[in-house]
C-alpha cells in the first residue's frame, strides 16, 4: 500500500472517530460518561498504536465495525453502546461476536479488547 493510501486510511479512521464523538454528544448516555468516553476517544485518536491496529484490519471491517471497535477500545459498556446506536443490548453482543468471527484468524487479533 502506498504512503498516500496509508495516510488516507488513517485519516478516515480519525474522521470516523470524530463522527462517533458527535453521535455520543447527541445520545442518551449520561453526561458524566459522555465526558469520560470523549476523553478516552480523544486519547485513542492521538495514540498511533490503536490507529495502527484498526488500520491493519481496514480491508476486513466496515465503517460500522470501526465505530463499534472504537467503542470497545474505550471500554464503553454494552448498555451505553446500545443507547448510542439505538439498538438492543443483545445486538451489541451479536456485533461483538461477528467482529470476533471476522478477525479470529488474524495474528494481530489480540490487539482488540473484545
Amino acid at each position: 500500500m502506498t504512503a498516500t493510501n496509508d495516510t488516507t486510511s488513517r485519516l478516515s479512521i480519525s474522521i470516523i472517530a470524530g463522527s462517533l464523538a458527535r453521535d455520543m454528544a447527541c445520545s442518551s448516555i449520561s453526561e458524566e460518561m459522555k465526558e469520560l468516553y470523549g476523553r478516552k476517544l480523544t486519547s485513542i485518536v492521538v495514540d498511533d498504536s490503536v490507529l495502527e491496529a484498526l488500520y491493519l484490519y481496514n480491508d476486513k471491517i466496515t465503517v460500522t465495525d470501526i465505530k463499534y471497535l472504537l467503542c470497545f477500545f474505550i471500554g464503553m459498556s454494552a448498555i451505553d453502546i446500545s443507547r448510542l446506536f439505538n439498538i438492543e443490548i443483545n445486538s451489541v453482543y451479536t456485533v461483538r461476536y461477528r467482529i470476533r468471527k471476522k478477525l479470529k484468524n488474524d495474528p494481530q487479533f489480540n490487539l482488540i479488547p473484545l
